[in-house]
């Protein structure tokens, strides 16, 4: 169920309406159950997946690694990590590590033959087990009570707005709000709930599916293309998988705001970093901070030698690489990210003194190599990959003109400008401050915007990017 479907708005319009009906004892359950029906429209059989992963999750964490003896707490917190991450990696990467291995042996003169499974992903796979993993660390760490209902805790772990794509909540967070004795919705929090959906409902469909077919015909046909026409989606498909990724986030935010839920905000503005440091604290900050506090700290970060922490560094990020993909782009990609961490962590860039000159110089050079990146994110596979790079280098400006200029009164373009004034006004501001005061703002905001998907937006119905992670 796409939150970009007519399906989806009359199932959230539905549990709304019941959520707001019935009484306090029975919300907790009315999100239960439309979470399940939520996931299963898709594919019920893995439904089936989710509650066994739910209830081996649950049980470990309350009857064995929330324990005072360390020694078995341990033990059921490692039973816990693997038992968990088995589904994932035989879903995502036994295929891919037993073809890597086929491909390493024929180094040596072998023959191995790969028996591959050819799986379905499920979806939201790869978030809903991280954030049971970061639960099950918190309760070994004692930073987190184990939760002693089953059907909350399953809650927790399938809330409907976040469960397919994020943000990758923690428990401590969320869990306390489902468990609250009060919801109310008033009218700041209405105004601020709606505007922040249909904000991330404009940027997936009016900016990211717009731009889908543009970007599309361009690397299908790459080796009949320009190298100023590959740059030129290549820029654009950086914008796309943000306004894809960032709209499906804000409506999860927004969605819950209406049921006087608070998610974590997953981006903040991070096209306007002036590092890759920052960058990384800007996007997908849920799993940036995960990566952070539960390998990244815990195995020394700053506080181990450079030489150390090089190595450590490059591990997180190609773990990040493999997280977002079983494939070669995606280790490359993550790749990537290290050593543009390294070498800005072993220079001196960030002595330099700011100015607003240094800063917008900066700013281009970041958004620069991040688009180079996400290439690799587009590319089908390294056969491609090489071609892109390779077209890049012969870019010609008089190119990226003719692509500009053909482009410049498309739909995209528009929303473009709105998503980049907004991160602007938005960049220097905390979490609390990203939305207008003025609840009066606020509304015609949101009329505006609905007004823009009805006459701007695609209808499509393009699948979320993150989702294929």
């Amino acid at each position: 169920m796409l939150f970009n479907s007519f399906d989806f708005i009359l199932f959230f319009v539905v549990v709304l309406s019941i959520y707001w009906t019935v009484t306090l004892k029975l919300k907790w359950i009315v999100l239960l159950v439309s979470s399940f029906i939520f996931y299963s429209y898709w594919n019920p059989v893995f439904t089936l997946l989710l509650l066994f992963t739910l209830a081996v999750s649950f049980f470990l964490g309350k009857y064995l690694i929330d324990l005072e003896d360390r020694n078995r707490s341990r033990k059921g917190l490692i039973l816990g990590l693997v038992l968990t991450g088995a589904s994932l990696f035989l879903f995502k990467y036994y295929d891919f590590f037993n073809t890597a291995l086929s491909h390493f042996l024929a180094l040596f003169g072998l023959n191995y033959q790969p028996r591959t499974l050819t799986l379905i992903l499920p979806l939201g796979i790869s978030f809903y087990t991280f954030q049971i993993m970061a639960y099950m660390i918190d309760v070994y760490k004692k930073t987190i009570r184990a939760e002693e209902n089953f059907f909350k805790y399953a809650l927790f772990i399938s809330f409907f707005p976040q469960l397919i794509a994020g943000p990758i909540e923690r428990a401590r967070h969320l869990l306390p709000q489902l468990n609250k004795s009060n919801f109310s919705l008033n009218r700041d929090k209405l105004s601020a709930g709606l505007l922040l959906f249909f904000y991330g409902l404009f940027l997936k469909v009016v900016v990211a599916d717009n731009i889908s077919p543009v970007v599309d015909h361009v690397f299908s046909s790459a080796a009949y293309q320009s190298g100023g026409a590959v740059f030129y989606a290549s820029t654009l498909f950086t914008f796309q998988i943000y306004t894809d990724f960032f709209g499906y986030s804000l409506i999860a935010v927004g969605a819950a705001k209406l049921m006087d839920i608070e998610l974590t905000y997953n981006f903040h503005s991070p096209f306007f970093s002036r590092s890759f440091k920052e960058f990384w604290q800007r996007w997908h900050i849920s799993l940036s901070r995960w990566f952070r506090d539960y390998m990244y700290i815990p195995l020394g970060g700053n506080r181990i030698s450079i030489q150390k922490n090089v190595l450590l560094l490059f591990l997180v990020m190609f773990l990040s690489g493999l997280w977002h993909g079983a494939s070669y782009n995606h280790i490359i990609w993550g790749c990537g990210h290290a050593l543009l961490l390294i070498g800005e962590k072993l220079s001196r860039i960030n002595k330099i003194r700011k100015s607003y000159l240094t800063d917008t110089i900066r700013m281009g050079f970041v958004f620069l190599m991040i688009s180079l990146l996400f290439v690799t994110f587009r590319a089908e596979n390294i056969d491609q990959l090489k071609l892109l790079y390779a077209k890049l280098l012969e870019l010609k400006w008089q190119d990226l003109y003719f692509w500009i200029a053909e482009n410049r009164y498309r739909n995209y373009v528009f929303g473009l400008i709105i998503l980049l004034v907004v991160d602007l006004l938005w960049k220097n501001k905390s979490v609390s401050e990203l939305l207008p005061k003025s609840i009066l703002v606020r509304s015609y905001a949101t009329i505006f915007l609905v007004l823009s998907i009805i006459f701007l937006g695609s209808t499509g119905g393009e699948k979320f990017i993150y989702f294929q992670f």
